[in-house]
């Protein structure tokens, strides 16, 4: 469970990465002049491309609205950087969908978020991982889901290895 003072943190390292300009300019410090040497007329500066945003979305509750609301989440982030900085926004977001959040995945359930699934895949922007243990647990497998997820080993180590490789936690 993230304690309110990470959240806190990782909601400002979200705003931070959103709201970072691409038109961003690097001021690169002047060169050590040796005593007698010329100084140089300028510092050089260059345009940086945009940091890639890179994100996991920890899906697991139970309740339905909880689920919608994360992938509405990452489709209203997607739809504020391309408004911002334009369609070719570097960005790599995958939502971890694991425990008793999977069953909204499931083709059976008569109120699953397939359309929703559908819409933040079609971003080309997201990854949709389910757990295979989370799978077993419920007797469903990869076909039983709406198309689209790819199944992981564990839902849990696959949060902690991407939070290892640098993408930003996000729980709604």
């Amino acid at each position: 469970m993230i304690r309110p003072v990470e959240r806190i943190f990782v909601t400002a390292l979200l705003v931070t990465a959103c709201g970072t300009p691409s038109s961003a300019t690097l001021v690169r410090p002047a060169p050590a002049v040796r005593p007698g040497a010329e100084t140089p007329a300028a510092v050089a500066t260059s345009s940086a491309p945009p940091a890639v945003l890179r994100a996991v979305v920890h899906l697991s509750d139970g309740a339905r609205a909880t689920s919608v609301r994360g992938l509405q989440n990452v489709l209203n982030a997607l739809e504020v950087l391309a408004r911002e900085r334009g369609q070719q926004e570097p960005a790599e977001l995958v939502i971890v969908v694991h425990g008793q959040a999977v069953q909204w995945l499931r083709r059976g359930e008569p109120e699953n978020l397939g359309p929703q699934v559908a819409a933040v895949l079609g971003t080309g922007k997201v990854a949709i991982r389910v757990c295979q243990k989370s799978l077993d647990e419920n007797h469903w497998r990869l076909e039983d889901l709406v198309p689209g997820p790819t199944v992981v080993p564990s839902g849990t180590l696959e949060v902690l290895r991407l939070e290892q490789q640098g993408y930003v936690y996000f729980r709604p």
